[in-house]
């Protein structure tokens, strides 16, 4: 009988595992949505900060808004996530900051300035951040935000979605920035979950 996979940690946090063990090799864990486990809220500030420590994988969806800033969330309508109502492309960032989290009362929406903030206060550390980008469509405006937000951190990023010319045009020149490619939707799935 093969072991079983053993979890490890490099916090005290024995719910913050970031690799698994199997057969002698190593396998990364991602925390989906900042998640270290499944009942937790998505995009949870505490969990960013215990996996930044951890050196965990992080994933977080990242939304246009109005004004050309980011905000992690997952789902194009705010009231899917959030106490907001309507297009999250439609609302800027000072509207973001006064919605809470559906999931969780009193927590505001992560938005990225805060997130970039984040890692470059642990830039010792091993974490990596995978933005999963939702939105193809932005203006040289969200460019210029994205570029500046990431300014001598972008190693620390990985800058993904299921349109691979959004991808590149967003993140294409931001230095040290890891581009990559999301199947998902040519696999026949639903974009929209």
């Amino acid at each position: 009988a093969e072991p079983k996979a053993e979890r490890e940690s490099s916090v005290t946090d024995e719910h913050a595992p970031t690799v698994l063990l199997h057969g002698g090799r190593a396998v990364r864990l991602k925390w989906h949505k900042l998640r270290q486990r499944p009942e937790d809220p998505p995009f949870a500030r505490a969990n960013l900060s215990v996996g930044l420590v951890a050196g965990a994988s992080l994933e977080v969806d990242l939304r246009r808004l109005a004004c050309g800033r980011f905000v992690c969330l997952h789902d194009a309508e705010l009231e899917a996530e959030t106490t907001g109502e309507g297009p999250v492309a439609a609302v800027d960032a000072e509207a973001i900051a006064g919605l809470e989290m559906r999931d969780a009362p009193g927590e505001k929406p992560l938005l990225l300035e805060e997130l970039a903030h984040a890692v470059r206060d642990r830039a010792d550390g091993p974490a990596v951040v995978q933005l999963d980008l939702k939105d193809a469509d932005f203006e040289d405006t969200s460019r210029a935000i994205l570029a500046a937000t990431l300014e001598g951190i972008g190693d620390r990023f990985i800058l993904s979605g299921c349109d691979w010319d959004a991808v590149r045009r967003l993140g294409g020149e931001v230095p040290g920035l890891a581009l990559g490619y999301d199947p998902y939707d040519d696999a026949g799935n639903d974009p929209a979950k």
